[in-house]
Parts: structure tokens; C-alpha cells; sequence
């Protein structure tokens, strides 16, 4: 089940949080903006001049901002729900008291295993700065200089860590169930380390997925022919 910890990071008391999985992002300030911003995590209130550039800028006073997030998650069976708390934290006992049956066994199983790769550590791993909305603003002519954000831009993008979190829970799932193949090199493919599922729920529950695709068409054979 879950590990006590990946990280070598030991908290001050003030962060260390018994009931999460709590990661701090830090954001290297190296951008100007074409005015003051006052967001906390952008912040840039430093009026900066720069030669050949016309019209006050606006720079950091600190070399980095950090923001703090807890991740919480909580599998429930009716009214028997394990307690909220991070990954780390979850265990076969906890698991155990809210009394699965096999086939909500096989359905936690399946979202245990896509749960993991969710997780806002993997994901600013796999997507780094990109995965800031505002990086999208940067002026491609100037990648030093950004147009004002909004006092607000923490939450917009905290929102939008979350909206991939989720999107990445959902297609792991799919996943799982038809795993994408794919050439690691001659004459290795991926499916050769794909363990099969072998338990009869757990096959049943991969027969019955739906989702929908692009890739077919429905329509009415009687309205195409009037």
C-alpha cells in the first residue's frame, strides 16, 4: 500500500502535516512585466529600467516564491470512508475497515494504481514550467518580458494543476484498460512488460470501460436514408 515518504525533505513543524502530502513549488523569478503585479506568487513590485527598452518595468524584489499544497484523498464504501489523508499515509487496515466488496475491491485497486502518477510531484517532474498558464503569455520576441497577470494568478493556476490532475487520473484509467504500445527499441515494445490482469473481477471491470473517442462516428441509418 502507501510509503511513508519519497522525500528526503524534512519539514519545519509548521508544514509537516500528519494528514496530507504536502509539496512546496518553488518559482524562480526571472521575467519582467510590462506593469506592477501584486499577485504573492508572481509578485513583481521592483520598478526595473531596461537600456533600449522604452517604459518602466516591473521586477521581483525576491530571487524565488514558494507556495505550499496538500494533496488529501479519501476511498469510501456508503458511510465507511477511510479518514482524509495523503497517499503516503493509506494502509492496508484503512483500506481493510471500509469493507469492500470484490468488485469495489477491483474498482479501488484500479483507482490506487491511476492515482499515483496524478499527484502534483510527478506531474511538475513530467511538465515542469510548463505547466504554468502563465508562462503562456510571454512575449516570444522578448521570453524575458510578460504583459501584466492578475492579483489572482496563484488561484487560476492552482486550478489548472488540478484540472490536469484529473485529467490524468481519467486517462490512466483508460489505460489501464487498453495500455497504450509503443516501441522502446528493436525489437522491445511496451506491452512486453505489461502484466495482464488475472483476477476474474478485475478482468471484468476492464470488459465493461467505455469512453468516448473521436476515432468512430455514430449516426442513424433511417435519417441518412429520408
Amino acid at each position: 500500500m502507501g510509503a511513508e515518504s519519497e522525500s528526503e525533505f524534512l519539514p519545519i513543524p509548521d508544514f509537516n502535516r500528519s494528514d496530507a502530502d504536502v509539496s512546496l513549488i518553488f518559482l524562480n523569478r526571472l521575467l519582467l512585466y510590462t506593469e506592477e503585479v501584486t499577485d504573492p506568487w508572481f509578485n513583481a513590485t521592483l520598478p526595473f529600467e531596461v537600456d533600449g527598452w522604452s517604459g518602466r518595468k516591473w521586477a521581483s524584489p525576491l530571487a524565488t516564491t514558494v507556495i505550499g499544497c496538500t494533496e488529501q484523498y479519501q476511498f469510501c464504501n456508503d458511510y465507511r470512508c477511510t479518514p482524509l489523508s495523503g497517499l503516503y499515509s493509506m494502509n492496508n487496515k484503512l483500506i481493510s475497515a471500509v469493507r469492500f466488496n470484490p468488485a469495489q475491491m477491483a474498482t479501488f485497486e484500479l483507482l490506487w494504481n491511476a492515482t499515483w502518477p496524478m499527484q502534483m510531484r510527478y506531474l511538475l517532474v513530467s511538465l515542469g514550467a510548463d505547466v504554468l498558464l502563465a508562462k503562456d503569455k510571454v512575449y516570444i520576441s522578448f521570453n524575458k518580458l510578460s504583459p501584466a497577470l492578475p492579483p489572482d494568478q496563484w488561484h487560476t493556476e492552482m486550478e489548472n494543476i488540478h484540472n490536469i490532475s484529473m485529467a490524468m487520473l481519467q486517462q490512466r484509467v483508460v489505460d489501464h484498460a487498453s495500455p497504450f504500445n509503443f516501441k522502446i527499441h528493436n525489437p522491445l515494445n511496451a506491452d512486453t512488460f505489461i502484466i495482464p490482469e488475472n483476477d476474474t473481477e478485475n478482468v471484468r471491470l476492464c470488459s465493461l470501460q467505455r469512453i468516448k473517442t473521436s476515432g468512430y462516428s455514430s449516426f442513424s441509418v433511417l435519417g441518412w436514408l429520408s
